[in-house]
């Protein structure tokens, strides 16, 4: 699960129709972004998009969530050259758990990303992935 931060602001400085744009770059990220590593991005509701990414373990998300944020950083959103960034958290599949329990874990994880500090990716290992978007580059830590 994956959720614009700040998305509120936008909508309220730029106006709705730039915070449509933001929607529409973001979701063609995800989707270019998803393809090359076999899964599905959807936008979930509002501000909020979720991946399907069958046969990735935990380490090949790590290298999915990189280049999510590597082209999130390089990219610049409306003529208005929006900044954003991104909080996601990050759960692999068990078929022992109740159906809807995965998403449940994801949802969970991503507001424990947004509330500590946003723009990154927590997992439910417990390892953190965080966004660096002013030097381009992507720390990790647990």
């Amino acid at each position: 699960m994956g959720d614009i931060d700040q998305f509120k602001p936008i909508n309220d400085e730029y106006g709705h129709l730039a915070g449509n744009e933001v929607l529409k770059e973001i979701g063609g990220i995800f989707a270019e972004a998803a393809k090359k590593y076999g899964g599905q991005a959807f936008r979930y509701g509002g501000e909020e998009f979720a991946f399907l990414m069958p046969d990735l373990d935990e380490r090949k998300l790590e290298a999915f969530f990189s280049q999510i944020y590597e082209m999130i950083n390089k990219k610049q959103f409306t003529s208005e050259n929006i900044q954003i960034t991104m909080s996601f958290g990050v759960t692999v599949y068990d078929s022992s758990r109740p159906k809807n329990e995965s998403l449940e874990i994801a949802d969970q994880l991503l507001y424990l990303a947004k509330n500590s500090g946003k723009n990154q990716v927590r997992f439910e290992s417990g390892k953190t992935l965080k966004n660096q978007p002013l030097i381009g580059t992507i720390a990790s830590g647990n």
